[in-house]
């Protein structure tokens, strides 16, 4: 997935893979790991997530990060993958 920061730095947002909880399960969120950048300010962004769930249970979603900040699903601040 490319991602296009503009003026922010890379390292101040987390991109991740997020699936909401179901059953008794907490939900999934993984890093996606930022490649080389690209033409222009883009990076590419990898990652894996377990095959208990359907592709479509997941989601990307670009957070900010910074050490030791949880960060709740409900902040305006995340980007959500369209």
């Amino acid at each position: 997935m490319p991602v296009y920061f503009g003026e922010i730095a890379p390292a101040d947002v987390a991109v991740q893979l997020y699936a909401n909880p179901r059953n008794a399960e907490l939900p999934f969120v993984g890093e996606l790991l930022r490649g080389d950048a690209i033409i222009g300010t883009s990076h590419i962004y990898t990652g894996t997530a377990p095959v208990t769930r359907p592709a479509e249970a997941y989601s990307v979603r670009i957070v900010p990060h910074y050490p030791g900040v949880r960060v709740p699903a409900e902040l305006p601040l995340i980007m959500w993958q369209r």
